[in-house]
């Protein structure tokens, strides 16, 4: 079926779909120039700064943020954090959501107000260190998945998708000699799915990308994790950058400038694609579960 526009309905069209073209190009630009960095020798980036494909391919940039000691052991802490910190926190959230959206669960508000009060008010920095210290959490590889077990933010959203589920689904399922544990394991959670895809993407990025809590209450450097140690990094590669913008180092000679294969930058846009890319590697798995809506039309009338 042909649609008939008008002649502003077609010119507002074109100027919708231009600017969402620029737009889209804004978005992915400055990551193609990021991974062409990181694959490009630190000289001929600095001759082609704006390039999105290297032009003088090489690895040395990895193999120079690989070489940093630790980085390898935290990348691991990170990603067994935040698989173990994502599986912990959704467990956490599922079981708590679906028990407030149970009508026979009479101190459902008295609850509700605990969990919203943390939200609007916060003990500070000091009684949270104390707090942490005193349940023996201190270089604890526990500290990074207890705490961030359980969000008011996702619980709410949780609690919201769980609500919107028919009744009339679990009351089939309970008049079947089902319990509480096997609705909420064959019923409700693969109804969920849509939701806990999506809130599972929001807490695997808030772990993998966390340095605060190394920062803070970690000092054991078996526990780093690779955010913190790749601040670090960035900031030893800042104190190199400086140093080479410095007055000596304008009066070599610009033969050895031109010979340097590994810059300050290169090996920025190296770990830069390091932290980035095991996201982009998941979220298209998830996306998909987004908009979906796996209870429509489950039930007639």
């Amino acid at each position: 079926m042909k649609v008939y526009r008008s002649k502003t309905e077609k010119i507002v069209y074109v100027f919708i779909i231009i600017f969402m073209v620029l737009y889209g190009i804004t978005m992915v630009y400055p990551l193609l120039n990021a991974a062409a960095i990181s694959f490009n020798t630190g000289a001929n980036t600095t001759a082609n700064p704006g390039i999105i494909f290297p032009k003088e391919f090489t690895l040395e940039n990895y193999r120079a943020a690989f070489k940093y000691p630790d980085l390898v052991p935290a990348f691991m802490i990170s990603v067994s954090r935040t698989i173990l910190g994502t599986l912990f926190s959704m467990t956490v959230i599922t079981m708590s959501a679906y028990v407030m959206t149970k009508k026979e669960f009479i101190f459902k508000n008295i609850v509700l107000v605990i969990f919203m009060v943390p939200m609007f008010i916060s003990a500070g920095m000091i009684p949270t260190y104390i707090n942490m210290k005193n349940l023996g959490l201190l270089n604890n590889y526990l500290i990074y998945i207890i705490p961030g077990g359980f969000s008011f933010y996702n619980f709410l959203i949780m609690r919201s998708y769980m609500v919107g589920i028919p009744s009339e689904i679990e009351e089939s399922a309970r008049m079947d000699g089902a319990g509480f544990w096997r609705v909420l394991i064959r019923i409700i959670v693969p109804m969920s799915v849509p939701v806990i895809a999506a809130l599972s993407l929001f807490s695997a990025v808030g772990h993998w990308n966390d340095y605060y809590t190394t920062l803070i209450y970690v000092s054991n450097r078996n526990l780093y994790t690779l955010q913190f140690l790749l601040q670090r990094l960035l900031r030893e590669i800042q104190q190199v950058t400086d140093l080479l913008n410095s007055q000596v180092y304008q009066q070599l000679d610009q033969s050895v400038v031109t010979r340097r294969t590994i810059t300050p930058t290169s090996v920025r846009m190296a770990i830069l694609m390091i932290t980035t890319v095991p996201i982009l590697i998941v979220y298209p798995f998830l996306q998909k579960y987004f908009a979906a809506g796996v209870t429509l039309g489950a039930v007639k009338g």
